[in-house]
């Protein structure tokens, strides 16, 4: 947030002085007050960050820290929750419909969406996590199509939440995304996710050298 006069464009490469930082909701904002300086630096003074991918953190890290913009965590999926699967969003503030009624924009012609609200836990912590469509139909290999096809040929709205269940359960995912904290503790939104297999040998030399207190 800048309060004054600034000539800042996407890609450029400052240097900020005298800024400061709070949070919200676990997030950090960086304010700019009529006493922050910014500073234009040559083209290419800073590294390429844009790939660069974060380093995976434990759930309890990320949980203490209260927040992060962008983390990689790891995990096994404890449980599938309710609302996940095939929902109906409202089309001006995609709120999700109960019984065809936003609760602010009243009775609407819904629009199809598909998400998998679901709990992670890595042995330190659990997480909230929620995965958006895309991410749905990846880890699922089902189309938004395919899954209204299946709901309305089963008349089991519950059709796609049972699918995540029976494919996603127990399994081991590396989840990136970004992490806010409120009253109910911290959740994820994940913007990228996969299974991914843990060598079991590995992973126990690991536990019974935490276990030992040794480096």
């Amino acid at each position: 947030t800048i309060w004054k006069e600034a000539e800042i464009k996407e890609g450029d490469e400052v240097r900020i002085v005298g800024a400061y930082v709070k949070t919200f909701r676990g997030m950090p904002k960086l304010n700019l007050g009529d006493k922050a300086e910014v500073q234009a630096l040559e083209e290419g003074t800073l590294e390429d960050i844009t790939s660069s991918t974060p380093k995976p953190r434990t759930l309890e890290d990320v949980e203490l820290s209260g927040g992060a913009m962008d983390v990689v965590v790891r995990g096994s999926l404890v449980d599938v929750r309710e609302g996940s699967g095939l929902v109906m969003r409202c089309p001006d503030c995609r709120r999700v419909l109960q019984k065809s009624t936003c609760r602010v924009h009243g009775k609407v012609k819904g629009t199809d969406d598909l998400r998998i609200k679901a709990i992670l836990d890595d042995g330190t912590a659990p997480m909230n996590v929620v995965f958006g469509k895309d991410l749905t139909e990846k880890l699922l290999n089902i189309s938004i199509d395919e899954a209204i096809k299946i709901t309305t040929d089963e008349r089991n709205p519950d059709a796609i939440k049972e699918m995540a269940e029976e494919k996603l359960f127990a399994h081991n995912l590396e989840v990136r995304g970004m992490v806010r904290s409120d009253d109910f503790g911290p959740m994820m939104i994940a913007r990228d996710a996969k299974i991914i297999e843990l060598d079991v040998r590995e992973e126990g030399a690991k536990l019974l050298t935490d276990l030992e207190g040794f480096e």
